[in-house]
């Protein structure tokens, strides 16, 4: 058998030699792209996520509002509703029903001296010049609404808490909106009471927010992330240890304690000190923006007398001093309002 030259091979084992593989260099560059992909695709994710829970939650308040509105058209001198009883599972008969008194005045009824887990709880506000100054804080009264028991809760599953001064829920006296008679002290970021007349806010509902610190979960349980002690946000969820002072302040996921406020809150302000109109509208949206009109130059915003003419309390139309900017709203035959960032009802 011939032999072959040395420096030749058959043809068959002659063609792996022009074959190669990816050198490590290259294959670390295409998991360093392929990696900067997926971060930025889920980056982008998470913010879909977010502004879908803060939309859900924004809806939610939304039509709570409008519910509060229709209940204080229909009830007894136009009163607000009690707070439902905090803790009760969502089977119980009583679930979502306003702990009221109905036919005794139609005041919210007396809590256990030491408020059970179940009951709804009775504070007094030293500082407010209402009589009298006491304050109820709950939950939604979701059936007494007429809402879903999805209204209860937030987007993330936490209660919203509510809290109204007593003397606007009770039938045997006329509610009028922001007139001086809450008892509710609302501070701002620098920690200044919210409002001309200090300490007389009507109602606050409160969305603890992603976090959920303090919170009260879909079954009636305590949310796992206890109330912060001593932080802004514990003044929103202090209900075991209550008292009549709520925060609204800027927004910050801050990691230290006394920084981050991711709560959402809806509430009154009394505009009786200034002439911009004395029976103002009962709502203020805290979410016309998401999250950039959370600062404390809204606490210079003001609603008018019901009648679809906004003002400051020097009387002047329009709205001023917010952080998203906006210098002027106007008004729609329903009375809501159009805004330079699409929000189309306070």
């Amino acid at each position: 058998m011939p032999r072959l030259p040395r420096n030749r091979t058959p043809q068959s084992f002659n063609s792996s030699s022009h074959q190669r593989g990816f050198t490590l260099i290259e294959l670390s560059i295409v998991m360093a792209i392929i990696g900067a992909l997926v971060a930025g695709a889920m980056s982008a994710y998470k913010v879909v996520i977010v502004e879908k829970y803060l939309t859900t939650t924004n809806d939610r308040l939304k039509e709570i509002q409008e519910a509060m509105v229709r209940f204080k058209a229909g009830s007894t001198n136009g009163r607000l509703p009690c707070p439902a009883k905090m803790h009760l599972p969502p089977g119980d008969p009583a679930f979502g029903v306003e702990d009221v008194n109905i036919g005794g005045g139609d005041t919210c009824s007396t809590p256990s001296p030491t408020p059970a887990l179940t009951d709804t709880v009775r504070v007094t506000n030293g500082a407010s010049s209402s009589t009298p100054n006491t304050v109820r804080i709950g939950v939604i009264p979701v059936k007494t609404l007429g809402l879903s028991a999805d209204h209860m809760t937030d987007s993330w599953g936490h209660r919203f808490f509510y809290a109204v001064s007593e003397k606007l829920a009770d039938g045997s006296a006329t509610y009028t909106p922001n007139s001086g008679a809450g008892a509710i002290t609302l501070l701002d970021s620098a920690g200044t009471p919210i409002g001309p007349v200090a300490n007389n806010t009507d109602f606050v509902i409160i969305s603890t927010g992603k976090t959920g610190q303090g919170s009260i979960t879909v079954a009636g349980n305590n949310f796992p992330a206890a109330c912060p002690a001593a932080t802004p946000e514990g003044e929103n969820c202090d209900w075991g240890a209550p008292d009549a002072i709520f925060v609204d302040r800027t927004y910050s996921e801050a990691a230290t304690p006394a920084l981050h406020f991711d709560d959402y809150v809806r509430h009154t302000l009394d505009n009786t000190g200034g002439g911009g109109g004395g029976g103002g509208a009962m709502w203020i949206d805290d979410l016309l923006d998401g999250i950039s009109d959370r600062a404390t130059t809204r606490s210079n915003v003001f609603l008018g007398d019901g009648s679809g003419v906004l003002t400051t309390p020097g009387g002047v139309k329009g709205i001023s001093n917010t952080a998203a900017g906006i210098d002027s709203l106007s008004a729609n035959t329903d009375g809501s309002y159009n805004t330079a960032v699409g929000r189309d009802a306070l």
